[in-house]
């Protein structure tokens, strides 16, 4: 057998060790990477990325490759055929003009290897419903910065058993159908930053029962509703900020039973009540940073009891306005609070 037809069937090339024979070169042909692609070989595979005047995707019919990226290349559509020869493991698209021109069977072919999948920047304004139908290997998945796409499809995610990343992030997305992700029992990150959402609800995250962190910020939302975190006990840290925020409802932090950290930043809350903070254990982080917080007699019980840690500064009354919430003195009076955090949330 000649050393070309030998490596013609090794299927995952990682590390070739040639030692005391008699071969005098490699077959120049064992491996080609196309023109105008650059080829890099890394520890666990080859990557292969190709350019701005890349008019066709290669096929590598033999080797399972460990990433596949295509840059702002001059490709017109994916057809179900377009990934037919290709066996990798990650696979980006980024920066093309591609639209809607994506055929539904497109990824089928990518199905027993592929575990990270990158859409970026595509121009595309729907996702068909059954785009990823055959990746139940995903383990992370990127649709992001396709300013044109408003809504995806509830039933988009349902075949990503393994999921453990998602972002969503710089779309344009001004709503979410509820339970859209109420199958990915194993993800753990969910960025949804820079979006239009004007709104979420009880069932929008239902679920979502390991997820570790939550990105909403810079959206459009004007309030919190009650019970919208009530399956995210496993949540660490949850980003609010850059929304437009002037009301946090009773009830809106149930379910968060494992937060370290809540960012308010950039908001329009000028109040925090009593029972806008039940459910959230103690110790938890809360920034406020450029809201019009009134800094009142509520704020002062929570830090002297060192339930939490409050970020920011005072903006009313003009008598602490600039003082920083952790710090800041009352000008009034505030009563003596003889009883514990947890009876006044049983009152809520």
């Amino acid at each position: 057998m000649t050393m070309g037809s030998l490596l013609y069937y090794v299927t995952v090339l990682q590390l070739v060790v040639i030692s005391r024979c008699a071969v005098r070169e490699l077959p120049k042909d064992y491996f080609r990477c196309p023109t105008p692609c650059t080829c890099t070989p890394k520890e666990t595979g080859m990557a292969v990325i190709c350019g701005k005047d890349t008019t066709e995707l290669p096929s590598f019919p033999n080797i399972i490759l460990q990433e596949f990226g295509a840059f702002d290349v001059h490709i017109n559509s994916l057809s179900a055929r377009t990934f037919e020869n290709l066996k990798a493991r990650e696979v980006y698209l980024l920066y093309t003009r591609l639209g809607n021109r994506i055929n539904v069977k497109t990824f089928d072919p990518l199905a027993p290897y592929l575990e990270r999948l990158f859409l970026q920047d595509l121009y595309i304004t729907a996702v068909p419903t059954r785009l990823l139908r055959q990746l139940n290997n995903l383990k992370q998945l990127s649709i992001s910065e396709n300013n044109h796409l408003t809504s995806l499809s509830g039933k988009l995610f349902y075949p990503l058993p393994n999921l453990k990343t998602l972002s969503l992030k710089k779309n344009a997305l001004t709503a979410l159908e509820d339970k859209t992700f109420s199958t990915l029992s194993q993800l753990r990150d969910l960025d949804l930053t820079g979006n239009k959402l004007s709104q979420i609800g009880a069932e929008t995250f239902r679920g979502l029962t390991r997820l570790e962190s939550l990105d909403l910020s810079s959206n459009e939302l004007t309030t919190i509703p009650p019970l919208v975190f009530q399956d995210l006990q496993n949540v660490k840290v949850l980003n609010l900020s850059n929304n437009q925020i002037d009301k946090v409802e009773a009830d809106a932090f149930i379910g968060l039973e494992s937060v370290k950290y809540i960012d308010l930043t950039g908001n329009a809350i000028d109040r925090l009540r009593l029972c806008d903070l039940k459910g959230l254990p103690e110790g938890v982080q809360i920034k406020l940073n450029n809201n019009p917080i009134n800094c009142d007699c509520n704020i002062k019980f929570w830090r002297e009891e060192q339930l939490f840690t409050f970020m920011g500064t005072c903006k009313m009354p003009a008598a602490v306005e600039g003082q920083s919430i952790s710090t800041f003195v009352p000008n009034t009076a505030c009563p003596v609070r003889r009883v514990q955090w947890s009876f006044y949330q049983s009152l809520c």
